[in-house]
Parts: C-alpha cells; structure tokens; sequence
C-alpha cells in the first residue's frame, strides 16, 4: 500500500512539475533558433519558420513562417522549399499563386522530396490547366519513392491514360529521375 502511495505521488509530480520544465527548455530552445536564423543559418531558418507556422513555441503567424521559408528556401533547402509551395497553392500567408508553388514544388522535388513529387502531380492533374502526362509522370515518381498514397492516386487519376500519353509518361519519368539522381 505504501508503495502504490508513493508511486501515485510521484505520478501527480511529474504531471505538475514536468511541463513547466519542458516549457522552460523549449522558450530557450525557440530563442536560440531564432538568433541562428537572424544570424542567416538556413536549417535555422527553416525550422522557426515551421514553428511559425504551426504555432509551436510561438505565436502562430503564416506570413512570418512564409517570410523564414523563403530566407530558407533560397539557401537551398528542400523543405522549406516544399512548404513554401503548399502556401502559394493554397494561399495561408500569401497570395494565392500556382505558377509560384510550382516553381517551389519543383525545386524540393529535384531536391528528392517525395511529397513534392506528389503535390506536382496533383497541381498538374487539377484545373484549369490539366497537364496530364506530367501530371501522371510526378505521381509516378512519387510512387517510386514510397510516398504514401501516391500510387492509389496515380490509379484513380491516370488509369484513362492513352497508349500515347503513357509512352510519352515513361519518357519524362525517365528524365525525371536522372534528374533527380544528379
């Protein structure tokens, strides 16, 4: 009996004591990341402006997370790059651009990013502009690279493919994956 006393007690300080300590190490942990970014190191960069835009350790801000995404992006990195795409498609913290997410989805892809691969060949099979082959071709490349849902989507989007279309589909995954491998 005793020990179940004990135990429930140090159950009840842990679950008191145990956030505000973690809270402590992540305001430090968030502060020291945003001097890194300031100080212009791109995975810095990248990571306040995740924290940014999920509210994690700060006040969620999509336009700030956008700005740090961009900063990141423009060094080279690949996942700030495909989240800078998903806010021009979308429009969470910019303004609403296609063409732009394009450019930025591509960029993480050619980086090896399979999710990339994969909001390509959803941007590309969405209209107005329906590009089919390429479209098929990115969620192929997505497939291959073990993304999750890429192949059922790639089955339910381009199973009406023509012989044609599915030839000139293999050619550019082809390329697109030499491309990728450089």
């Amino acid at each position: 009996m005793r020990q179940l006393i004990l135990f429930t007690i140090t159950i009840l300080l842990c679950r008191i004591l145990l956030p505000s300590l973690l809270w402590a190490d992540d305001e430090q942990l968030v502060h020291d990341i945003q001097l890194l970014a300031e100080q212009g190191d791109p995975e810095a960069q990248f990571s306040i402006g995740l924290r940014y835009d999920l509210g994690d350790g700060v006040e969620r801000n999509p336009k700030l997370a956008a700005k740090w995404f961009t900063m990141a992006a423009n060094s080279g990195i690949g996942g700030a790059c495909l989240y800078l795409g998903i806010k021009y498609e979308f429009g969470a913290g910019v303004e609403q651009d296609k063409d732009a997410a394009e450019q930025w989805y591509l960029k993480a892809a050619f980086k090896g990013w399979p999710q990339a691969a994969f909001m390509l060949g959803n941007l590309y099979l969405s209209p107005p502009k329906v590009q089919q082959v390429k479209g098929c071709g990115w969620l192929t490349v997505a497939a291959e690279q073990g993304y999750p849902g890429a192949k059922e989507s790639f089955q339910q989007r381009c199973s009406g493919l023509s012989k044609r279309n599915r030839r000139k589909t293999e050619k550019l995954v082809h390329k697109l994956n030499k491309k990728i491998m450089q």
